[in-house]
């Protein structure tokens, strides 16, 4: 069954959401930030913006938590689409704290709210030109991704039944910020940009 779902984010954080406040089973561990050894990486150095985008499909295909993690500022804020913000418990947009527990779980092989782990992960994505002085912030620097395509196989953890949420012709604006040498995602904003597919 393939469902059409802009929600990823947030199917796959809202269990802890309910138990944040008694101690999470499923928060990261104290060392799970510290980034692997140069030397050992795969990954590029985050010194440009280009680098930054590579990082993010090559992570998210490969449920890396960390090398996610290293790729958003500690100011980092993700706006959900304004066609599902407000709805279903969906908030208007969070912070760094929010973004970790989802992704962690996500990655991690954690089931979300309905009970489906993510197996496997495909992001395409078309980055535009860099734009400088955005209207956001005149330092950051704003790249839509145009159109973003992301696909998760799921699979439910008692039933085995196969769920496919897919988020197809969408955009998003994402805001970078550069420290020293190294850049940094700081804003993303999703918006819609064509029909999702339908489910079946």
């Amino acid at each position: 069954m393939v469902r059409s779902h802009i929600r990823s984010r947030l199917l796959w954080v809202l269990p802890v959401l309910v138990i944040g406040i008694a101690g999470c089973p499923f928060s990261p561990d104290k060392g799970k930030d510290k980034p692997p050894d140069d030397d050992e990486s795969e990954y590029l150095p985050q010194t440009s913006i280009t680098n930054v985008l590579a990082n993010l499909k090559q992570s998210y295909e490969e449920k890396n938590y960390v090398e996610y993690i290293k790729l958003l500022h500690p100011s980092f804020i993700y706006v959900f689409d304004p066609v599902d913000a407000g709805q279903d418990e969906i908030p208007d947009q969070w912070g760094l704290a929010d973004e970790k527990i989802s992704a962690e779980n996500m990655f991690g092989n954690e089931p979300n709210r309905e009970g489906y782990r993510a197996e496997e992960i495909r992001l395409s994505f078309t980055a535009g030109t860099p734009q400088e002085d955005p209207p956001i912030n005149p330092d950051w620097t704003k790249v839509r991704l145009s159109p973003v395509n992301l696909t998760i196989d799921g699979r439910h953890e008692e039933t085995g039944d196969v769920l496919i949420y897919e988020v197809l012709n969408n955009q998003a604006e994402l805001y970078f910020v550069q420290d020293g040498q190294t850049w940094y995602i700081v804003w993303w904003e999703d918006k819609p940009l064509g029909a999702l597919a339908a489910a079946n």
